[in-house]
């Protein structure tokens, strides 16, 4: 039998929830935060696909023979980390200019909409590119 093996790196986002692992259209696994999982596949062309709820990743088709060894690494968001990081600065001196000056609540929330943005994206049009799923090719 053929060995696909899923690395999911460590994220602070979905680290409390699990990666289900679809081959061909059916459920085969789910890969935990931080670990690695293999499943075992019959020879052939399989298309693999990693969701978390209703949101997940781009196919990766991959053709197996007998013995054959493949590896995927799965990770969250891009630019995750740097948005948190955003919002948390924007949110904290914003607040600190509306308590200090006369900064209107329009431009507290206007200066939040590409965060939002940015998420909202991934939870409506960018469903499929949320996890982002990567052939490690052996060196």
């Amino acid at each position: 039998m053929a060995t696909l093996t899923i690395h999911r790196q460590s994220e602070w986002m979905n680290g409390f929830r699990m990666v289900k692992i679809y081959v061909n259209d059916e459920l085969v696994g789910s890969v935990p935060n931080n670990t690695s999982r293999d499943f075992f596949l019959n020879p052939g062309k399989h298309n693999v696909i990693g969701k978390i709820d209703w949101c997940g990743c781009k196919s990766v088709v991959l053709n197996f023979s007998a013995h054959s060894h493949h590896n995927i690494e799965i990770k969250g968001p891009k630019f995750e980390k740097i948005m948190l990081i955003m919002s948390i600065l924007i949110g904290v001196v914003l607040s600190y200019f509306m308590i200090v000056s006369d900064v209107s609540k329009a431009v507290f929330f206007s200066a939040l909409i590409p965060i939002v943005g940015y998420r909202v994206y991934f939870f409506t049009l960018g469903r499929n590119s949320f996890i982002q799923a990567k052939v490690i090719v052996p060196k």
